[in-house]
């Protein structure tokens, strides 16, 4: 049965390969897309997010159309507790935000109360489409995630979150766990798909919908066998690497998205696969026989040591070892893992659009930890003040006498935190009757003395 399933899966990728210059030769690149004509309801002016009330969040209603046809879609005021599981969170890479002169969603502002109850209360040119520049990026997403005959509610963070407000942004960003764990599902997309990732899709796809038990350890599988001859496909392999290489999984704010998400499904292209936690098991067999491939001549011609499958386990992991500590308030991997510098080191090199989103995006991973530190979210505050006041505050907060090597440099364009300077931190608590007392033992601040080896 096993034999014949693998088999039916090979076939299949010989068939997407057989027949790609047919359906998938050409990705669609939006070149000449229609815009509205002038006799339609469109208005020429740019759309402004109306006030949101406190606890408030705006969903997109995206409007049903072909895949040419422009962007439209409604928005609308909400609160949180009332739209549990209503709604699907589109994870995504922006894209350069520079590059937005041309794409566009037109947007019609709605407000729940009125609009519903007393729809003739609304004035005229609260009921007219405004302008929205958005990524191009983006675009594609949106037309690809469309539904052509009924809207589809999302939250999509670009949209939704009125960025050009600081106060607001950092209000929203405060309760973004919130609306990443009260989702239906998180749509993550991974891009327009080539080849080669339409079969890095097909072998995940594989990997999801087959029985763990199928993964039998490297040295059980006979040469010759059908297993064997399904990892030692060039396209399994060149697929899961072209896939794993997206620029989605260099991202920090994926951890929070995918860790917190209810459901995920990978959209890439026209093609859509849904994870669960138990496939980590499946992929952590696969990393098995990718680690036993690199030293077994049987297995050498596989390749399959050249591919990394770290980034979806390590998700896969997140997502279940948070769910385990949402009820027992913190037991990360078996032990005590929540401290934000701790998570801020693990994902050093995933990169950010804004150094201050390195501390911000993860709040909500480490949100049931008893080590949690609770951080204020301010974009309205330098890099600088910003991290200063971290690595103050943590250390005050910890009431500890450990060393801490906390280490920083960013850029603008990137926000990676690739040092050569560290700070060294020491603090005491000396508590004598009636009086608190806190000695600072040394404060160094070393430059050009830290070469990253790892």
């Amino acid at each position: 049965m096993v034999r014949k399933h693998l088999t039916s899966i090979i076939s299949r990728l010989s068939s997407l390969r057989a027949g790609a210059n047919r359906r998938f030769e050409k990705p669609r690149l939006l070149p000449n897309l229609p815009e509205p004509d002038d006799k339609s309801n469109v208005a020429i002016d740019t759309y402004e997010h109306r006030a949101l009330r406190y606890r408030r969040i705006r969903l997109l209603h995206l409007e049903p159309g072909k895949f040419e046809d422009p962007l439209h879609g409604r928005i609308g005021h909400y609160s949180l507790s009332r739209v549990y599981r209503d709604y699907e969170a589109l994870s995504y890479c922006w894209g350069d935000p520079t590059h937005i002169t041309r794409s566009k969603l037109y947007i019609t502002d709605e407000d729940e109360t009125l609009a519903k109850a007393y729809p003739w209360v609304a004035r005229d040119d609260e009921k007219k489409s405004r302008c929205f520049p958005i990524t191009p990026n983006l675009e594609i997403a949106l037309r690809h995630v469309r539904l052509s005959h009924q809207a589809r509610t999302l939250w999509v963070d670009a949209i939704c979150i009125n960025q050009n407000n600081l106060i607001e942004k950092a209000e929203q960003v405060y309760q973004m766990h919130k609306i990443y764990e009260d989702a239906s599902r998180v749509l993550v997309w991974l891009g327009n798909a080539n080849n080669a990732q339409r079969y890095g899709m097909e072998a995940l796809r594989y990997i999801v919908n087959t029985p763990s038990r199928t993964f039998a350890p490297p040295w059980s599988v006979k040469a010759g066998s059908s297993l064997q001859d399904a990892l030692r496909s060039h396209m399994f392999r060149e697929g899961l690497m072209e896939l794993l290489a997206s620029s989605w999984f260099q991202r920090t704010w994926v951890v929070q998205e995918a860790t917190l998400a209810h459901m995920v499904t990978l959209v890439c292209g026209h093609d859509a696969v849904s994870w669960a936690v138990h496939n980590v098991e499946n992929l952590r067999r696969i990393r098995k026989l990718a680690q036993f491939s690199a030293v077994s001549p049987k297995w050498t011609e596989a390749g399959l040591h050249d591919v990394n499958l770290d980034p979806f386990i390590s998700l896969l992991e997140r997502q279940i070892t948070h769910r385990h500590s949402a009820l027992s308030h913190g037991r990360l991997w078996g032990k005590n893992h929540g401290d934000i510098l701790d998570h801020m080191y693990a994902l050093r090199h995933k990169a950010v659009s804004n150094p201050l989103d390195k501390i911000f995006a993860l709040q909500g991973v480490v949100k049931y930890s008893p080590t949690a530190l609770p951080f204020p979210i301010d974009y309205t505050k330098s890099v600088d003040e910003t991290y200063d006041r971290l690595y103050t505050e943590f250390a005050l907060w910890k009431d500890t006498t450990t060393l801490y090597p906390l280490r920083w440099e960013y850029s603008g364009a990137s926000g990676s935190l690739d040092p050569p300077i560290i700070l060294l931190i020491a603090v005491a608590w000396v508590v004598v009757p009636g009086v608190l007392f806190l000695t600072v033992d040394f404060l160094f601040l070393i430059a050009g003395l830290w070469t990253d080896h790892a």
